[in-house]
């Protein structure tokens, strides 16, 4: 396969890294609240932007790759 732009090798690396997150997992993951406490919301980062979109292929589902300031980053 040939890639022939930078938002095509994004999601090419953000759909094999979720697909390694499945894999090494083998299920889904499972969280608790507690868990992900220090985790900052990404609902609440100012000025953000869709970045690339790609069809998942499967009953209306997509991936985003988005961006956009959370804590002065």
């Amino acid at each position: 396969m040939k890639i022939t732009s930078r938002k095509g090798a994004l999601a090419v690396g953000a759909v094999f890294a979720a697909a390694a997150i499945v894999s090494v997992g083998g299920s889904a993951a499972s969280a608790t609240q507690a868990d992900c406490a220090s985790w900052p919301n990404p609902g609440s980062a100012t000025g953000t932007s869709t970045v690339y979109r790609q069809d998942a292929g499967r009953f209306g589902t997509y991936v985003e790759l988005r961006k956009g300031t959370l804590n002065g980053q």
